[in-house]
């Protein structure tokens, strides 16, 4: 019996991973500046929150009237207040989502506020910047 019990103890089941294990990096990720996409949300984001904190860029002698479409300055006229609200809730979500991963990482407390600031200013780009940081740390061969 003790030799079938060290026997069985001896061979890998078949399908046990074989090569190199896996083990997590120890670098850490710092901030990095926006991409072009970053660039294009994060300025549509500030023209958005400026437009739609105050009634002038909407009103009829705002700078808006002469740019957009009539029937969108008209909605956004009407449903000013709720539409800046529901941007504040949707970045303010964005930059949970980002402090969530920022805190996952174990990024230092700078690092941190940065990339969730981002996060809330840019959107999703910095979403995605983030995921592919953290795709190249992944894991190293060991």
């Amino acid at each position: 019996m003790a030799e079938e019990a060290t026997a069985k103890l001896l061979h890998q089941p078949s399908d046990a991973p074989r090569g190199p294990k896996s083990t997590p990096s120890n670098v850490s990720i710092g901030w990095t500046v926006p991409e072009g996409l970053g660039f294009i949300t994060l300025s549509a984001v500030c023209f958005g929150f400026w437009a739609l904190n105050h009634p002038y860029p909407l009103s009829a002698e705002g700078p808006l009237v002469r740019i957009l479409p009539t029937s969108l300055v008209l909605f956004g006229r009407n449903f000013r207040e709720q539409l800046f609200a529901m941007m504040i809730g949707a970045h303010m979500i964005e930059g949970m989502v980002v402090a969530r991963k920022c805190l996952e990482q174990r990024m230092s407390t700078p690092i941190l506020v940065l990339w969730t600031i981002n996060g809330i200013f840019e959107g999703f780009p910095t979403i995605i910047r983030m995921n592919k940081l953290i795709a190249e740390k992944g894991v190293v061969r060991g």
